[in-house]
């Protein structure tokens, strides 16, 4: 429960492990927003095995907790590092196929099953 609730906080707080011992945070998220950069935005498929739609700007700029707190140094949290949404557009289009092939093998496997249950 402990590894479990130290997750859901880096998520809230936008915070790796590594960044938490620097004392550096990204750009506060909401938790559902947290959730959606870190596991992809399709909520249905969280507990499956396919390839999440995820948007995560590596080139995010990081602050010190005190200057979020003093509001200082702090940039626009809307700013896109995708402008074209060329990236985006191919983790959507990797995900869907992953889906397909997932959906394909599940039919497989269950009409396998009902067939050698007979």
């Amino acid at each position: 429960m402990e590894l479990v609730g130290e997750q859901i906080e880096a998520f809230q707080d936008n915070q790796t492990y590594i960044d938490d011992l620097k004392d550096l945070v990204g750009v506060p998220l909401t938790l559902t927003q947290g959730f959606k950069t870190a596991i992809g935005e399709d909520w249905l498929f969280w507990g499956l095995p396919t390839k999440p739609v995820l948007y995560i700007n590596y080139s995010e700029k990081l602050y010190r907790v005190q200057e979020i707190i003093n509001k200082k140094h702090y940039e626009n949290p809307s700013e896109d590092y995708d402008p074209s949404g060329k990236l985006k557009a191919i983790a959507v289009q990797e995900a869907k196929t992953d889906k397909i092939y997932f959906a394909v093998f599940s039919c497989l496997m269950a009409t396998t099953w009902y067939y050698l249950s007979l």
